[in-house]
């Protein structure tokens, strides 16, 4: 299950690293979520602006390190 602030790749491309920022509802199951692509901390997504990140279907998403 993905979670806030987990570093995250797309299931399709795990060539690009990213950190979720919002999870929509927080539902039990599949819902979407804002993932800031390309940082590597916590402190660097909650700095992308909103505009900056990318809505994800948390189901598509893969944990990472």
């Amino acid at each position: 299950m993905i979670s806030l602030f987990d570093k995250v790749e797309h299931i399709k491309d795990g060539s690009v690293k990213g950190i979720v920022v919002h999870i929509d509802d927080n539902l039990k199951g599949t819902t979407t979520c804002r993932v800031a692509w390309g940082v590597e901390t916590k402190e660097e997504a909650e700095k992308m602006p909103v505009e900056d990140t990318d809505i994800q279907w948390t189901n598509k998403l893969v944990k990472c390190d």
